[in-house]
């Protein structure tokens, strides 16, 4: 139902869009043209060959449209703004679907991980997790001993030292699930910085919830569903919980980042379409100045987030930058920077504002729970 009712919503903004009737016709046509595949074992081809007749031309379009407005950080709600960002959602889609089908056959409907991945991609990541094991400091080691179990460690390609043996099986004796080879995998694919997983999986489920094109995100399920249950697993594990601040660096320097940002004003709640990767450090976001890695244009401050920790499913390049997923299905409110303590909270600066929002939860003290949404 709730796919049928985004999906009347997009062909109406497509037909009352009139500055740009070719793109919202490309970009209603794309749409329609993904609903209709189902997964076979031509699937992939199918989805080719909707990249090869749409992206190009929508991207020309979309380009042609962004150049043309006038102040590209300021908030826009706009038909033209919102016609922008679903073709913008649509280009991110398609483009993170070929690095998604190198790593995986998707060729069955609810295919599980452990048979859609292929074996190369398999190796990469566990050697990428082996190389790390062997610089992690010992606390890690113990942290990630209590989650996964010994099976799972050989299966691997990891070898406790008797310590660790004898640690993991007194860790045995508790009741709670611990991560298994297909929970392991997820985690080290979405984690990792060049695998591409992440994007794939967001992207998908961006273009379902927001825009009721669900092909997609029934592809990566393969991926998405056994991350987050390792989510649901690693919540039972203190050593894994993170509750505090937190920062994301967010791109907007593109043709939807006018109507996204219009959707993160002051008041406005957001509920969680998909994970939120962000950083508990402030200086190791990718929107921050001091990361080597920056990429991103603007910066997202949570002043309140619950997350999991998933730095130790990172590859070793990436293991620094502290990485917390908050997970699906959170809802969030945003703040004015005048709502908050800017001793503490402070903007990132340069051309692009620092936005600010809070995870709304119904534990929270009073004196922050009162006025806000509650979950």
């Amino acid at each position: 139902m709730l796919s049928n009712v985004i999906a009347r919503q997009t062909r109406q903004l497509c037909k009352t869009t009139t500055a740009r009737p070719r793109l919202g016709q490309l970009t209603m046509d794309c749409s329609k043209a993904l609903r209709d595949v189902k997964i076979t074992p031509n699937s992939r081809n199918q989805i080719a060959a909707i990249d090869d007749q749409y992206r190009c031309a929508i991207y020309e379009e979309t380009m042609d449209a962004y150049q043309a407005v006038s102040d590209i950080t300021m908030p826009d709600n706009s038909p033209q703004a919102k016609l922008l960002a679903q073709a913008w959602q649509l280009i991110e889609g398609l483009s993170s679907m070929d690095q998604f089908f190198n790593h995986y056959d998707i060729s069955i409907p609810s295919v599980t991980l452990e048979v859609a991945i292929h074996p190369s991609h398999r190796e990469s990541l566990i050697r990428d997790f082996r190389t790390s094991w062997t610089s992690m400091k010992p606390e890690d080691r113990v942290a990630l001993i209590e989650v996964i179990n010994e099976k799972t460690f050989d299966q691997l390609g990891i070898t406790l030292n008797a310590s660790e043996k004898q640690y993991a099986k007194e860790k045995r004796q508790y009741i709670a699930p611990q991560l298994t080879l297909a929970h392991c995998l997820a985690l080290l694919d979405y984690a990792n910085s060049d695998s591409g997983g992440f994007n794939a999986t967001n992207n998908s489920a961006r273009l379902w919830h927001y825009y009721g094109v669900d092909t997609l995100a029934r592809m990566t399920a393969a991926l998405y569903n056994p991350f987050c249950e390792a989510l649901r697993i690693l919540e039972h594990y203190p050593a894994f919980v993170y509750e505090g601040p937190a920062y994301k660096g967010l791109s907007v320097a593109n043709p939807a980042g006018n109507f996204r940002m219009s959707c993160m004003q002051a008041g406005m709640p957001l509920h969680c379409v998909h994970g939120i990767s962000a950083s508990s450090q402030r200086e190791k976001n990718y929107a921050s100045s001091s990361n080597i890695w920056s990429t991103r244009d603007m910066q997202l401050t949570f002043i309140y987030s619950r997350g999991i920790k998933i730095h130790l499913f990172n590859d070793e390049t990436s293991r620094d930058q502290m990485e917390i997923i908050i997970p699906e299905g959170r809802q969030l409110k945003f703040l004015s920077p005048q709502e908050i303590d800017r001793t503490q909270f402070k903007d990132n600066g340069g051309p692009w504002p620092t936005y600010y929002c809070t995870e709304m939860a119904p534990d929270l003290p009073e004196k922050i729970q009162d006025g806000y949404l509650r979950c």
